[in-house]
């Protein structure tokens, strides 16, 4: 799930704020295929995309969910883990909920768990690195990236080290549908995310958490940050 560093050739266009809703897609079929070709998007008869140039507003068809070009260049691929799927029912929202910056931190951990520890992503060790939080704000997020995966401030010298700050979501502008092969997302719930209380839940720890902190602070010490995980 760790994105690769190649750097897309798609026009940067304009950035909308959030919670301005959806602008036309300009992703054409050609700009979907460089992702193809880029290795960061399987084949279309692998996931069964289909390009959303010139919608205004996304509408999924059976067994299709919204995808982002901002989120594909971020590691997020089809079909999704199974890590993710219950991460996104735990926290009652939609895939395009979520922002870049959250998906590049689920890349990060994914493939960190994976491929450094050797185990499979650990819930309680994510909740306690991670919480989610709305945006713009708790009494009016936005339809797209109303919520905001970030790193828990008491926690973060525990973690690797890597700067996450990167361009808003426009994927209003580049948009594509892509189908799943496996339907993980609700569909026709075009609406904010309600803040959950599991947003912002910490986790119980415990043993097996302290042990796994205890190998990441040996993998620290080795020099390992958060660019050796992406790239």
């Amino acid at each position: 799930m760790a994105p690769k560093k190649n750097k897309s050739k798609i026009e940067e266009g304009t950035i909308a704020n959030m919670s301005t809703g959806w602008r036309k897609s300009k992703m054409s079929e050609s700009l979907v295929r460089e992702l193809e070709s880029m290795g960061l998007l399987q084949e279309q008869g692998v996931s069964q995309w289909r390009a959303g140039e010139g919608e205004d507003y996304p509408m999924e068809g059976t067994l299709e969910t919204i995808m982002f070009r901002d989120f594909v260049e971020r590691g997020l691929t089809l079909p999704v883990s199974e890590f993710f799927y219950r991460l996104l029912q735990f926290w009652g929202i939609q895939l395009h909920h979520l922002t870049p910056q959250s998906i590049l931190h689920l890349s990060i951990f994914t493939h960190f768990c994976e491929a450094f520890l050797g185990i499979l992503p650990h819930f309680h060790l994510f909740q306690h690195f991670f919480f989610l939080v709305p945006i713009p704000n708790a009494t009016n997020p936005a339809v797209v990236g109303g919520c905001e995966l970030v790193l828990c401030p008491e926690n973060r010298g525990e973690y690797l080290a890597y700067d996450p700050r990167i361009k808003e979501l426009n994927g209003r502008n580049s948009g594509s549908m892509l189908g799943t092969l496996n339907p993980h997302f609700q569909k026709g719930l075009l609406v904010p995310p309600q803040v959950q209380e599991s947003w912002s839940s910490r986790g119980p720890g415990g043993k097996q958490v302290e042990a796994i902190l205890r190998a990441i602070a040996i993998i620290k010490k080795k020099g390992v940050t958060g660019d050796h995980v992406v790239f």
